[in-house]
């Protein structure tokens, strides 16, 4: 209830309060206790006793919080509106001839493979999960690979004619995702890349990218970016791979 997680006891009058409160929290801001007390028609006592319910001291306190919470509130209906026009433009570039033809060439660069590996960066190994899910079920037996490729020529050497690898990244610049694949380009192992930008050097690595330019979110201090698009990207290849 307001910036407090959990939903305090309240009186007949407190409701009546915190229902011109939590509506009109940006004039609210800047009353003072009288003012807000003859506005809700109540006494200033009565208005420092739900404050106090909202574990603050006094008004004064009662209107920092306030205030704070109203900036996490204009700041995620920011975050709202940038990741409806990101979906927005996304939705728009897979209509494109280019992405069409991007998911194609993906397509039949492993269409003729009987093993899709996953490769991803830190943060995305759920989105690997869902990957190896998906094209299982759909096109290619598919399975998940951990980082340092240990063994790599005892597991791999003796089928790499029948591999693909799918990387999954971020920025496209993990270092150590990038040094591995050097084993696959020498064995002309063909490797599809899904990132946020194509300036990258996993782009330069790979034999295709697809990216779909999805912003960064920041929140408290953390970064993130939404993997929707690449959930997407997977789905559709592994459709078209299933169709060839």
């Amino acid at each position: 209830m307001l910036f407090l997680e959990s939903s305090p006891s309240l009186s007949t009058k407190d409701i009546h309060i915190y229902k011109f409160v939590a509506t009109h929290i940006e004039e609210v801001v800047h009353m003072n206790i009288r003012e807000l007390a003859e506005v809700v028609q109540v006494s200033t006592t009565t208005i420092v006793r739900f404050c106090r319910k909202f574990e603050c001291e006094g008004f004064t306190e009662f209107k920092i919080r306030l205030q704070l919470y109203q900036g996490e509130l204009v700041k995620n209906s920011h975050i709202a509106v940038r990741s409806e026009e990101t979906f927005f433009n996304f939705a728009q570039h897979t209509k494109s001839v280019q992405f069409q033809q991007q998911v194609t060439k993906a397509a039949q660069l492993i269409k003729n493979k009987e093993l899709i590996l996953f490769i991803s960066e830190k943060g995305l190994e759920a989105i690997a999960d869902y990957g190896v899910f998906y094209f299982s079920n759909t096109s290619k037996i598919a399975v998940k690979q951990n980082l340092p490729l240990n063994n790599f020529d005892h597991l791999f050497s003796h089928m790499l004619e029948k591999i693909g690898v799918f990387v999954l990244s971020n920025d496209g610049n993990d270092q150590k995702i990038n040094n591995e694949l050097n084993r696959f380009i020498e064995k002309k192992v063909p490797i599809i890349s899904v990132t946020n930008s194509k300036d990258s050097s996993l782009s330069d690595l790979s034999d295709i990218t697809i990216s779909h330019y999805t912003f960064d979110e920041h929140r408290d201090k953390s970064i993130t970016v939404s993997q929707v698009p690449t959930l997407y990207i997977i789905e559709q290849i592994a459709i078209k791979t299933a169709a060839n």
